[in-house]
């Protein structure tokens, strides 16, 4: 993908395995807030420390985001 361009990677699978994959792609994590603690997530979130900013919003946030 061309350096102007971003996608928008969601759902647990799909960022795991960007993560395993090409984890210098990763820009940013949004987590729904309330949700960082799971243990699924709080997994994900820990491979993706020091590749990219976290950050944490409310769901609707995210549902806009991803229709």
């Amino acid at each position: 993908m061309p350096k102007d361009q971003s996608e928008i990677i969601y759902g647990l699978h799909a960022v795991r395995h960007t993560l395993q994959q090409a984890p210098h792609s990763v820009l940013e994590m949004w987590v729904q807030d309330g949700r960082q603690s799971a243990k699924d997530i709080g997994e994900v979130l820990k491979s993706a420390a020091g590749f990219s900013s976290l950050q944490v919003v409310p769901r609707h946030t995210l549902d806009r985001l991803t229709h």
